[in-house]
């Protein structure tokens, strides 16, 4: 039953490697992260922003609306499959691009977590005296 009686209080067990403040030596104070640029939603603001900018100099003027129009009335098969084609392609070269600075800002952030953590291991002068 004291086994049960540890486990219930609030207070943890005083470990047999505790220094003198009573916390064991691989407890550490956490390492604070900085939130995290969301790469994603920038490019693919961009990407939208664009896309709107160029839809929107399209529209703006009565010919070269009806321009596009005429334009897209001609469209051949092929040439349809080859723009969805390109459309797709784009898209996979997006998310390949959001996809590596995602993954080069998890490993800058791991190996700036890593260097804290190796300059909060080091002694410091006071310590090695």
């Amino acid at each position: 039953m004291s086994d049960l009686d540890d486990i219930l209080t609030d207070e943890p067990a005083p470990s047999a490697t505790s220094n003198a403040s009573g916390l064991s030596p691989s407890t550490r104070e956490p390492v604070p992260l900085q939130p995290r640029t969301r790469w994603a939603a920038i490019v693919w603001g961009i990407v939208f922003g664009a896309l709107a900018l160029g839809g929107l100099a399209l529209v703006s003027d009565g010919t070269r609306f009806a321009d596009v129009v005429a334009w897209s009335a001609d469209l051949q098969l092929a040439t349809v499959i080859g723009y969805g084609l390109l459309v797709v392609g784009s898209l996979a070269l997006i998310l390949g691009a959001v996809g590596l600075l995602r993954r080069a800002q998890v490993t800058l952030a791991r190996r700036r977590a890593g260097e804290r953590e190796v300059a909060q291991e080091l002694p410091t002068v006071a310590e090695r005296e």
